[in-house]
């Protein structure tokens, strides 16, 4: 009951959020409208209510996550004038709901002039290790952890590794830390909206998720 009462909530404001986005696409005269996550579809719904081609961008497997979209969602989604999927994976994780004979596969890309740097790495006293992201168990920070833990063990003292983001695990695994006394080597930096110095300053990037 809680469930229903809550998507009956959400959906009283979807509804507002659909209408204030429909007086900006007709007072802007917006061409087209980019959705950049399969989490929100009202500016979807408020383009195709005026005509107005979408785009959508899929970035997350919500299977991954233990997460699921309702068939209406899927239906707005199969509306899109294109379907673009970061990955040939992702496109075969959704082939079921999502027609994509209508999609195309673009890879995520990096700004050189914004996140790359000319210097040489691996040069300072200790190596730098960063992962960014959101701090779920899907995505395996722990057992980036777990390694330090294993590399002090083998006479390692030589590195730090830096956590960026949220998502809900950031306090069990900064408890994680304190106990394990790995203060000196690991630190959790909240949700960060800039992470170009992050990028800068470190040698090698972890990518612990198990399934991207």
């Amino acid at each position: 009951l809680i469930g229903i009462f809550k998507r009956l909530i959400k959906s009283i404001l979807n509804v507002n959020a659909k209408l204030k986005i429909k007086r900006i696409i007709q007072k802007e005269k917006i061409d087209i409208v980019h959705v950049n996550t399969i989490w929100s579809y009202v500016g979807a719904l408020s383009a195709q209510s005026l005509g107005v081609p979408v785009i959508w961008h899929m970035r997350e497997w919500l299977s991954a996550e233990g997460k699921r979209l309702y068939r209406h969602d899927y239906d707005v989604i199969n509306k899109s004038q294109k379907i673009i999927f970061i990955s040939e994976f992702l496109r075969d994780c959704y082939k079921q709901e999502i027609q994509c004979d209508n999609s195309i596969v673009i890879h995520n890309g990096i700004n050189s002039e914004i996140y790359s740097v000319e210097r040489k790495i691996l040069s300072n006293d200790r190596v730098e290790f960063l992962n960014v992201g959101n701090l779920r168990k899907q995505k395996g920070q722990y057992i980036i952890i777990k390694a330090v833990e294993k590399l002090l063990r083998k006479g390692f003292t030589d590195f730090h590794v830096s956590f960026v983001g949220a998502g809900g695990e950031e306090e069990k695994y900064e408890e994680l830390v304190r106990q394990r006394g790995l203060g000196d080597y690991v630190t959790i930096y909240a949700h960060q909206d800039d992470v170009t110095h992050f990028y800068r300053k470190a040698d090698v990037f972890i990518m612990s998720s198990f399934n991207e």
